[in-house]
Parts: C-alpha cells; structure tokens; sequence
C-alpha cells in the first residue's frame, strides 16, 4: 500500500458570496461616481449661469444709476415747472370752493376735513346725522355745473359719549369721505362771471 502524503496545504474554496458582495459594492461605487459627476458637471452649469446672470445685472445696474445721476435734476425741474404752471393758470379761490361745498351741506352737516389731492381732485370729510343725509349731498355734488365728478369714498358711523343724566337715546353720527373731481374750467369762468 502506497501512502500518498500531500504536503502542500489544502486549497480552501472561496465562497460565491463574497465575490457577489464585491461585485456589488463595485457597482455601487461606479453608479455613485457617475452620479457624482453628473450632478458636479450641472451644478457647475448652474453657477457658471448665474455668475454671468449676476455680471449682467451688475451692468444693467451700472447703466441705470449712470442714467438717474445723469436726469434726476432735469425730470425733478420739469415736474415742478408743470406744477408750478398749473398753479399760475388755476388762480381759483379755495374760499370760495369752501364756500360752493357749504352752499350744498344740509343744516346739520359739519366740514372735518379738506384737502387738494392732485390737480383738480378734492377730498372732504364731511359729518352728517343720516346715511340719506349722506346720499342728497352726493347727489347734490354731481348735479354742479364745477364738478365733473363726485365718488364717495367711505361711510362710518361715530358713536357719540352719552351724558349720564340724559334720558334721550343718542343717534350716531356719519362720517362720509368724498372725492370730487372739480371742472376746472367752469369753475374759472364762474369765477370770473362774479
């Protein structure tokens, strides 16, 4: 009998598991690089957009403060030169405006408020007792031959402070805004009819 001794270690079997494991994380590690790349290469897309979006502002920006320091003294005379033009050619009394709008108020209307808003627009704030009150002067605004137009803003109701000893229930007052757009012209002639 013949003995065979191997003296050369035995080989160990590599397992299939451990070379899928390695095969797998090997693809992970491509598939993320190549994620990775792409989203570096469109972010540096991005920035480089950006950048140049930014570059171009900076000059629009540039161009536009070169413009106001260049005009704001002539555009800033020329609206007040107007200004001053309307007011020379509107030589209207604004006591005798007062007076027209007084001429409408019912006995017991009150002027809280009057006010020139722009060329030829006038705001009021007039206190009335009645919501009706309120409509007949309305009415009685846009029926003058000086006022183009005449739109009521707002209609609020003033509690007043009652008396301790008075017996009598009191009535709210209205507090009516209005906007008037006067007829310059009309307003004028009249003016210069008297």
């Amino acid at each position: 009998m013949i003995v065979e001794i191997n003296l050369l270690p035995k080989r160990k079997e590599r397992s299939l598991t451990s070379l899928i494991v390695i095969l797998v994380i090997l693809a992970i590690i491509i598939i993320s690089s190549i994620i990775f790349f792409f989203h570096y290469n469109s972010l540096k897309t991005e920035l480089q957009t950006t950048q140049e979006t930014i570059q171009v502002t900076e000059q629009l920006r540039g161009i536009q403060e070169q413009k106001l320091q260049e005009t704001p003294e002539a555009s800033t005379i020329d609206v007040i030169e107007s200004q001053i033009n309307w007011i020379q050619k509107q030589k209207m009394s604004s006591a005798d405006l007062l007076s027209r709008f007084v001429e409408k108020l019912p006995e017991r209307g009150y002027f809280m408020n009057y006010t020139f808003v722009d060329e030829g627009t006038v705001q009021i704030s007039i206190q009335f007792d009645t919501p009706a009150e309120v409509s007949a002067y309305l009415f009685e605004l846009t029926d003058s031959t000086f006022i183009e137009e005449a739109n009521l803003l707002s209609i609020t109701a003033e509690e007043m402070e009652e008396v301790e000893d008075s017996e009598e229930e009191i009535l709210p007052r209205y507090l009516a805004d209005f906007t008037v757009k006067l007829n310059v012209a009309e307003l004028l002639k009249e003016e210069g009819d008297e």
